[in-house]
């Protein structure tokens, strides 16, 4: 007899950090959150803190806890399958003997190197890279290398990302499923671009993986259009006297947006920038395209199975700013050509990554995990 499996069953979700009313970080793990109890589904989060805080937000509750406390409060909720988001090696330990069905996201940074070994700036920062961090970062990838192949199911945003995780565990996930990040595209509805003069970039200035030196860069001696950068971070300053700098046409905008209002934003806009160095999948850049905005990405990581190069967009080099600012005076040259993209854009993002597709994956994952650990 098939074992049947109840559509209105517990997700305990666990995630490294989570949203909160002052800061909307790991946007796309609450999106997921509020679309599972849309469908029904009885959903709680779990994230390991020193703190010992239980909050709801947006209609989600959120419990953080040490660990030994947390995992305890997982056993006490007592899901139907675990959730686990960026498993990283604190996280696994916390979970790998809880028998309950797991299926895990992969993104990014926890199964991928994080740094290259170039000059040091000090000994101390030489001692540090070869003592602290390889070692780190081998004991994290071991650690989730060997949790991905007990877990049910693992997912992955995009079919690059799974070729690197593989290519840097050295193990192939025979129980892998490539499911993007969801876009809610009635948040994000199409609105034909009314400025296709004036680009955005919505990032975090807290690394420099997204490439906003180069959008900087790109826009030197560009009088056909500007480019707003709206972020905030640790090298916002840097980034603002590279502005003032070069004399670039950028104006950089120290504000996080709350994500419900970004489509109100992105519609005054007529085009998104994404020249990121890495990139798995790049949500707000989905976002933009799911309001209209063309996209100038480059041809890196996850971005070409999001962006069709001449279709959507344009696509580029990485790190190369000449590229990048002819396909911007390619892109605004053209209205006709630029009014097609739009829309294209908007078609593409509903067809793949709408949150309706998006939810029936995963719930159907779930379903799918549940019954494989009953049937073991």
């Amino acid at each position: 007899m098939d074992y049947q499996v109840n559509t209105k069953f517990k997700v305990g979700i666990i995630s490294p950090e989570y949203s909160t009313r002052e800061k909307y970080s790991y946007a796309f793990v609450h999106a997921r959150a509020k679309l599972y109890i849309q469908r029904g589904l009885e959903v709680r989060v779990f994230v390991i803190s020193k703190e010992d805080v239980e909050y709801v937000f947006e209609g989600i509750k959120i419990l953080k806890q040490p660990s030994k406390l947390l995992k305890e409060s997982i056993k006490s909720f007592a899901p139907d399958v675990l959730a686990v988001h960026f498993p990283k090696y604190k996280i696994i330990s916390m979970i790998q003997d809880i028998n309950i069905p797991k299926v895990a996201w992969i993104h990014g940074h926890e199964i991928l190197w994080k740094f290259r070994l170039g000059p040091s700036k000090n000994i101390f920062d030489y001692i540090k890279k070869r003592l602290v961090l390889i070692p780190r970062e081998l004991y994290q990838i071991c650690k989730v290398r060997k949790f991905l192949s007990r877990v049910e199911y693992s997912v992955f945003v995009s079919k690059w990302m799974l070729k690197s995780a593989e290519k840097n565990s050295l193990k192939k996930y025979r129980n892998a499923v490539i499911i993007p990040n969801p876009v809610d595209t009635n948040l994000f509805s199409y609105k034909p671009p009314e400025n296709i003069y004036q680009a955005i970039s919505l990032r975090s200035f807290d690394n420099t993986k997204y490439g906003l030196d180069v959008a900087i860069k790109a826009f030197v001696n560009v009088d056909q259009a500007s480019l707003h950068l709206y972020g905030q971070g640790r090298f916002i300053n840097k980034f603002v006297r590279l502005v003032k700098k070069i004399r670039s046409n950028t104006m950089i905008v120290n504000k996080s947006i709350e994500h419900n209002k970004i489509p109100d934003l992105y519609n005054n806009y007529g085009f998104f920038i994404a020249p990121s160095r890495v990139e798995a999948q790049g949500l707000a850049m989905c976002e933009a395209m799911s309001c209209g905005l063309p996209v100038i990405a480059t041809n890196v990581g996850g971005i070409p199975e999001f962006v069709r190069d001449g279709i959507d967009g344009y696509l580029v080099p990485h790190d190369n700013p000449l590229e990048l600012r002819k396909a911007v005076l390619k892109l605004v040259s053209n209205p006709q050509q630029f009014i097609k993209m739009s829309h294209n854009a908007s078609e593409h993002i509903k067809n793949i990554c709408s949150k309706k597709i998006v939810t029936d994956k995963e719930i159907e994952i779930f379903e799918r995990a549940i019954k494989k650990y009953n049937e073991n």
